[in-house]
């Protein structure tokens, strides 16, 4: 039986992040958020186009399709939990950075990345979710999918401090668990926490 720690652990990172977000509904100015795919790009920074992030930034790209959010780590909580790079980050539809677990996000990322030598340590493989409620996707890279013939998940992981690159095998997972196409498709991730 495969762990499915990462995986609860990033649902609790945004669980307790809903739960602690007190009154933050406008997000801080320059905060962006930047979303392609089947929809159109979106965006926000302040009138001087500064983009006035404390460094939290996740940018996944799935196929063809680039989901970005860059925001403060007083919205996209983000931190080192024992071996793994956790957090989540969130925007609304118009772009707009929200309080990851928000009601009004539109684009939620959420992940937790494993050290690079994972099996070595006997640790989980991670995992990362993209969720776009704009286009109804729901991409999941995570080994515990892997029951079948379909290989997903992350595949390699760079660290330089607090910024996580590598590759990794999505699902979508409405398709995946209601009968659809079950394809599993390449993509990268770039993370880094910063605030």
């Amino acid at each position: 039986m495969k762990a499915l720690f990462p995986m609860s652990l990033v649902l609790a990172v945004a669980i307790v992040s809903t739960a602690c977000s007190g009154d933050e509904s406008t997000p801080p100015s320059g905060d962006t958020a930047e979303t392609t795919s089947s929809a159109p790009s979106t965006g926000a920074s302040n009138a001087d186009g500064d983009t006035g992030t404390d460094g939290n930034h996740a940018v996944v790209t799935i196929g063809e399709s680039t989901y970005e959010v860059s925001t403060s780590s007083a919205l996209g909580p983000c931190s080192e939990t024992g071996p793994y790079l956790v957090g989540s980050f969130a925007a609304d539809a118009s772009g707009t950075p929200v309080q990851a677990g928000d009601g009004n996000a539109a684009l939620q990322i959420n992940f937790g990345i494993p050290p690079a030598d994972w099996a070595a340590q006997g640790v989980a493989p991670g995992s990362i979710t993209v969720d776009d409620r704009t286009a109804g996707e729901n991409w999941l890279a995570a080994e515990e999918l892997g029951a079948d013939d379909l290989v997903v998940g992350i595949e390699t992981v760079s660290f330089d401090g607090k910024h996580a690159t590598g590759t990794a095998r999505f699902v979508e997972t409405f398709a995946y668990y209601g009968g659809g196409e079950r394809l599993a498709v390449a993509g990268t991730f770039d993370i880094t926490c910063g605030g």
